[in-house]
Formats: C-alpha cells, sequence, structure tokens
C-alpha cells in the first residue's frame, strides 16, 4: 500500500489521496502484528465463550487499526474521487459510499456479536479492494503512453 501510494503521487500528480492511502497500508500493518485471539467460534473450531487470560491488547490494536484502515481508505476515495473524471469519479464516489455503508454494517454486526459478521467484513474487503486494484490498472494503462515518451 505504501508503493502504491507512492504510485498514486506519481500517476495522479497529488498526495492528497496517498496520504490516506498510507495511512490504510500503516493500519494494515498493526492490525496484522495484533491479530485477535480466536473468539465466538471464529475460525472455525475455535471456542464459542471468551477465555480467561485472552490477550485484549492484541485484540483492541486490531479491532482499532481495522477501523482507521477502512476511514482512511474512505478518505482516499473521497480525495481521489475529486482528482478523476467521468467513470471513474463515479466508481470512485461510489466505491467510497458502499465501502463507507459496509464498514458500519461490518461495526454493527461485530457489535451485536452477528453470525453474518465476517461475511459483511468480506463484502467490505471486496468493494476496496476491486477499486484498488482495477484503479491501479486504469492508472498504469492512461499513465504508460506519457511514461514511455
Amino acid at each position: 500500500m505504501f508503493a502504491y501510494a507512492v504510485g498514486l503521487v506519481g500517476a495522479m500528480n497529488t498526495t492528497v489521496g496517498a496520504v490516506p492511502m498510507a495511512i490504510f497500508g500503516f493500519s494494515l500493518i498493526v492490525a496484522g502484528v495484533f491479530p485477535p485471539d480466536p473468539v465466538r467460534g471464529y475460525p472455525p473450531g475455535a471456542l464459542t465463550e471468551v477465555r480467561a487470560g485472552v490477550t485484549w491488547q492484541h485484540r483492541v490494536h486490531h479491532i482499532v487499526g481495522a477501523p482507521i484502515a477502512f476511514l482512511a481508505l474512505w478518505g482516499s476515495c473521497l480525495t481521489i474521487a475529486g482528482h478523476l473524471e467521468g467513470f471513474w469519479r463515479l466508481y470512485t464516489g461510489l466505491t467510497a459510499v458502499a465501502g463507507l455503508a459496509f464498514t458500519i454494517r461490518t461495526a454493527l454486526a461485530f457489535q451485536k456479536d452477528a453470525a453474518y459478521t465476517g461475511l459483511v467484513q468480506r463484502g467490505l474487503i471486496l468493494v476496496y479492494w476491486s477499486w484498488i486494484v482495477l484503479l491501479a490498472i486504469n492508472l498504469a494503462i492512461v499513465q504508460a503512453p506519457s511514461m514511455s515518451m
């Protein structure tokens, strides 16, 4: 994500959308370094009740890092949309709307201890990561002719 953020600066000639993308990358590192303990039957085979001695520090870092990551990505969508035109502006704006909706829905499902929390979270990941990949491909295609001169 850090390399992607640098690529955004080069391709779009702006740091405004790249900074939240870098924050997204850093937040993913935090969430990955501090994985939560298995809880509520996830992953499959884990206990459904909370055990004594849960490493709450890991869980707290993960639970705080993940929302920051997705809110930073939402901010990146909003700021990058302003630098795009036509279809890509619309698609990026709709990604921001859908991403925020999935972020809120994931948080609510997690709070309710809903069985479908993981499914909603996967939808959130699909919306944002699809946009990241498709935008990268588009920028590479658009920028490639101008870079070869």
